[in-house]
């Protein structure tokens, strides 16, 4: 398979990336999900994704945070002097992430559509010591748990309730139960007092709302209501091969 640029520069990419997001986060105090829109939407990481050698190779991690923050026109100035080198969560989450670039040929904004950097930072605690092929593999098995309903849209429909008619009857607002549905919002955060009235009003346990997240492996019992369907192939994940 074709890959975005050639493996010889791919071990600086992924240490450049790693830094440039290290330096964001613990440098600059940036949230890991704002550094991840800033990315995204930045001229710098189409450049990089294009393997223009300029990004790719020919800038330290620090000069591409500080290109991104200035085409974004957030001139900063650190507030750390000392990000942890190769040695922090987030330095891993941009480490992984110009792997899959990488390895699919994707754009990052796409990725990063599909799967943002604080899901790769959920993955860091089982997955920062595995080899790129058990790394591929658990994020297949993210997206494709994301392409599952969500345990309260079936439980609404097994009900035969429409959303409207959920939320009469359980006092929850419309664009928050639409939000929970779609994975917009994470229900497992959701106040206990939510819950319950979704529950009382779908008569289940409060437990049966939550959504299961898978860290590595995806199992058979993920899903508590029963074997998933098969998922359509992740968009970024398309016209790939398997390591």
């Amino acid at each position: 398979m074709i890959h975005a640029y050639n493996q010889c520069y791919l071990d600086d990419a992924r240490e450049n990336l790693g830094e440039a997001i290290d330096w964001a986060v613990r440098g600059y105090g940036l949230s890991l999900q704002e550094f991840s829109r800033l990315w995204a939407e930045s001229s710098v990481a189409r450049e990089f994704g294009n393997a223009n050698p300029k990004y790719l190779v020919g800038m330290s991690g620090w000069e591409l945070c500080q290109s991104v923050l200035e085409r974004a026109g957030r001139a900063m100035r650190p507030t750390n002097a000392e990000p942890l080198y190769g040695g922090s969560p987030e330095h891993w989450c941009g480490w992984s992430l110009a792997f899959c670039q990488w390895w699919t040929g994707n754009s990052f904004a796409n990725i990063l559509k599909d799967m943002p950097l604080t899901e790769f930072l959920q993955m860091y605690p089982t997955m920062h010591e595995a080899s790129d092929e058990r790394f591929l593999e658990a994020v297949e098995h993210r997206l494709a748990h994301k392409a599952l309903p969500t345990h309260l849209h079936l439980l609404r429909v097994e009900r035969g309730l429409t959303q409207a008619m959920l939320c009469r009857i359980s006092g929850t607002n419309l664009r928050t139960l639409q939000q929970y549905e779609s994975r917009a919002k994470d229900i497992n955060k959701a106040s206990a007092q939510t819950l319950l009235a979704l529950s009382r009003a779908l008569y289940c346990r409060m437990e049966d709302l939550m959504e299961y997240v898978p860290a590595g492996n995806f199992s058979e019992n993920a899903h508590r209501r029963g074997r998933p369907p098969k998922a359509e192939t992740p968009e970024f994940f398309q016209g790939t091969d398997r390591l």
